[in-house]
């Protein structure tokens, strides 16, 4: 997979924004892919993550990465953490996050202290920051003593290297910190890491970017739930034309909310997503009427079908075991006379 989809130029390399090094093995990189990472970020000063503080537990992922001239370029001491006690003994971080709430620090985790601080926990690789970073999120992990705050490990931590920012993390996406389903804010944060380490400006009501990323994802729901109806009202012979038309409108006005969200209007786009959803939810009614207005004549068939049904079968009741139309007395046999 890196052989097809690793640029194949350091070019190709230096347009992208950010780098994201997951966990990840650097014995699947060449020397050369290797060295373009370090030189995007060095000299075209791309944003950059790494997670699991030096890639891994294992010595086996952590030693390629510890030798990597990549390693240097992020702010966890890779090579001070693999020398470390807790390290060698395989002691994890365990515990609460605790947010770094002094002034000065990039409200990248300040605006959702309240909802993760000691809700979200960490099981995660210790770390070692280097002299000039900023601690965005600590492990509180019983004795451990590590740093000027014992018992707190650093989880989350950028610095600057060069004219880029990069960031450093204790634990892998695919924990608990980084998941939606555990922590609300994880998209929120991720963003506002990226935003940051891009050189991006971030936003100043991150709570109500929240709420805009909801409302999007309502919208999607709200739109395809909306279109399953219409297809619902075709098959039963229901005119659509003119919905469709002015679902399309309401279509054209989201793309220019999604417009207004990426150049980082937040609050123009927000506006504009509470009329679009006014406007579903007038659009959701007329729906139903015409859902409603189609099945009327499923119904009205119906209840003659079954009326008429009904009917028929009652007079044919009514002939045979009532009236006794067609019915006939059994006359006396002849074998019945000549013995009489």
């Amino acid at each position: 997979m890196i052989r097809i989809y690793f640029p194949r130029t350091f070019e190709g390399l230096a347009d992208y924004d950010f780098i994201l090094l997951a966990s990840v093995d650097m014995v699947f990189f060449t020397n050369k892919q290797a060295i373009w990472m370090y030189r995007a970020i060095d000299e075209a000063g791309l944003g950059g993550l790494n997670t699991r503080s030096v890639q891994s537990m294992s010595s086996a992922w952590a030693g390629p990465w510890v030798s990597s001239p990549l390693s240097g370029v992020f702010p966890n001491d890779a090579e001070a953490v693999v020398n470390s006690g807790d390290y060698q003994t395989e002691r994890f971080a365990d515990g609460p996050i605790i947010v770094n709430d002094e002034p000065g620090t990039p409200p990248i985790l300040t605006p959702f202290k309240g909802a993760i601080e000691n809700r979200i926990f960490v099981h995660g690789v210790v770390t070692e920051p280097r002299p000039g970073s900023t601690v965005y999120s600590w492990v509180r992990s019983g004795l451990m003593q590590r740093g000027d705050r014992p018992g707190y490990i650093a989880h989350l931590f950028s610095w600057e290297y060069r004219n880029a920012t990069t960031f450093t993390a204790m634990d892998m996406v695919c924990e608990e910190f980084w998941r939606g389903g555990d922590n609300p804010y994880s998209l929120d944060i991720a963003s506002n890491l990226i935003w940051y380490s891009t050189g991006r400006d971030l936003p100043e009501d991150a709570l109500m970017v929240h709420a805009l990323r909801d409302l999007f994802r309502e919208f999607q729901f709200r739109k395809s739930t909306l279109i399953s109806m219409f297809d619902f009202a075709e098959n039963f012979g229901a005119n659509t034309g003119s919905i469709y038309s002015d679902l399309e409108v309401v279509v054209q006005a989201k793309s220019r909310a999604d417009q207004d969200y990426l150049r980082g209007d937040f609050e123009r786009s927000y506006g504009e997503m509470k009329d679009i959803l006014e406007g579903i939810e007038r659009l959701e009614v007329e729906a139903v009427e015409l859902k409603n207005s189609a099945l009327a004549w499923v119904f009205l068939i119906e209840w003659l079908s079954v009326s008429a049904a009904l009917l028929v079968s009652g007079l044919t009741i009514w002939q045979l075991m009532i009236r006794r139309t067609i019915y006939r007395e059994i006359s006396i046999t002849r074998l019945s006379e000549v013995k009489g």
